[in-house]
């Protein structure tokens, strides 16, 4: 039943001087109770609003277009790009948060193979910063370097990082990339590292040293060059390292074995010519071509 016929019900009633039938009755009730609802649906806007003159009105021409001038329509063209501009900018912002937020885990995980990857750099980054201040050492003291320090003599091969001749000896050089804190022993026994709460073998070094100190002097000899001092040093390249333990005299951190070679003799009292020891120690090479 329409709005129209409840109001001539209502009226024929009025005009008869009786009361409207309780159905009726029921109906309106029920539509009055509806209708503040109704109108925030369909308008947007409470009753209040809407019983407005002008609410009304604006609501019924946004309804009839050709009721509106070209001012109105032209308005409302314009509140429809702003809502649609509104809903476009919230999706590429979501889109946009989602892409950050997708970035920013990768770079998190990027950050954090990069730190676990930090001890490894450390190590490698120490070892070739040390190799690269020996050929700046020796090259300024006029002094001589053979990398690496591979060497043959009947049969056993020694296999140094390097061989620094000065004026005054030889010496192979052990290095070793070492970045915690490293137990030295005097004895034949194995060197341990320390990092991180973990505990890694690097084997006994003085044995080696010595292994490397038989094969050298040995092929030394071979050449005539018996009046030429030879060791060994075992060198730990990390400014982090940490030596503790029984450390022998030839054990050194990457600073201490450069204090080690800036002797007096070593540098001019000597009675060597470190470029012609250099030269027939590198015929000690292997050669190529050859097998060991």
């Amino acid at each position: 039943m329409g709005l129209e016929r409840l109001f001539l019900l209502t009226a024929a009633a009025q005009e008869g001087g009786g009361e409207l039938p309780l159905p009726v009755m029921v109906i309106i009730a029920m539509l009055c109770l509806m209708l503040p609802y109704l109108i925030r649906v369909k308008t947007g806007k409470s009753i209040t609003e809407w019983l407005s003159f002008t609410a009304a009105r604006d609501w019924i021409w946004s309804k009839i277009p050709f009721l509106q001038t070209d001012e109105e329509k032209a308005a409302a063209r314009e509140k429809a790009k702003s809502k649609n501009a509104v809903s476009v900018s919230k999706q590429y912002g979501q889109k946009e948060r989602s892409q950050a937020a997708s970035s920013s885990a990768a770079a998190s995980t990027q950050a954090q193979q990069v730190l676990s990857k930090k001890p490894e750099k450390a190590a490698t980054n120490g070892m070739m910063q040390f190799v690269s201040d020996m050929l700046t050492f020796t090259r300024r003291r006029k002094l001589f370097v053979i990398l690496p320090g591979n060497f043959m003599h009947d049969g056993k091969t020694a296999e140094l990082t390097m061989l620094v001749i000065t004026r005054a000896r030889a010496v192979g050089v052990l290095c070793y990339a070492s970045i915690g804190e490293v137990h030295c022993r005097k004895d034949g026994g194995a060197w341990t590292e320390v990092r991180d709460g973990k505990t890694t073998s690097l084997g006994p070094l003085c044995t080696k040293a010595k292994e490397q100190t038989a094969i050298l002097r040995a092929a030394l000899n071979a050449k005539g060059l018996e009046q030429v001092p030879y060791e060994t040093a075992l060198v730990f390249t990390s400014p982090s390292v940490v030596l503790s333990g029984e450390k022998p005299e030839y054990a050194f951190k990457a600073a201490d074995f450069f204090k080690s070679l800036e002797t007096e003799r070593d540098l001019q009292g000597g009675p060597l010519v470190p470029k012609e020891i250099g030269g027939i120690c590198n015929q000690l090479r292997p050669q190529k071509g050859k097998r060991k």
